[in-house]
């Protein structure tokens, strides 16, 4: 199979937000800059490292970094709170090489949000989003995974919704995934804010 824009191949991420999704729920998911900047806005930001280390991509992300599946990548998973509530849990993936190469900065950012490194680098540029909601098969549900055991074979588990996109800078690229969790949409209908 070959892919145009592999980050929007068959392998469930589409060019554009589901239509039934509410007004909010698309702005958030098409929001433009750093994420980060715009949770800030909503309150105290706390982020908290779940992963940091060299394994294989899921078949996704490797399609979409154009590397074998077998090939070692450097994966970083966080999650972000808003006081205090878990909102978002991403999954940055770059090749290994990368991650000591012109991604090196991804290996020294703590508990910092990845934007600090992504916006403050002019050579840096940013791909179309897509879009999905989680499956098994995606590197996202094994971050989530990592953040609370979500077991992806209940048969009431809640639609996570998610975004990602190709950032790069000198032909290398990151993969950078956010799944918004439901808390986070809760906490915004309690607010009555997009």
């Amino acid at each position: 199979m070959t892919y145009s824009t592999p980050y929007l191949s068959a392998l469930a991420w589409r060019q554009q937000p589901h239509a039934r999704l509410t007004t909010t729920q698309k702005q958030w998911l098409t929001k433009k800059g750093p994420l980060t900047d715009g949770l800030r806005s909503l309150g105290n930001l706390t982020l908290a490292v779940l992963v940091e280390r060299s394994q294989k991509p899921m078949i996704d992300e490797a399609v979409c970094l154009k590397l074998l599946p077998n090939k070692a990548a450097w994966i970083r998973e966080v999650v972000i709170s808003i006081d205090g509530i878990p909102c978002v849990v991403a999954r940055s993936v770059t090749d290994k090489q990368s991650s000591t190469g012109v991604w090196r900065g991804i290996r020294q950012l703590g508990a910092r949000p990845l934007a600090d490194m992504l916006y403050d680098d002019a050579r840096v540029r940013r791909g179309r989003f897509g879009f999905t909601k989680i499956r098994r098969t995606q590197g996202l549900a094994q971050a989530l995974s990592h953040w609370n055991n979500t077991s992806f074979c209940r048969p009431h588990r809640p639609i996570l919704l998610a975004r990602r996109s190709l950032f790069i800078c000198q032909v290398k690229m990151l993969l950078v995934s956010e799944c918004f969790l439901p808390a986070f949409w809760q906490m915004l209908e309690k607010r009555n804010q997009p």
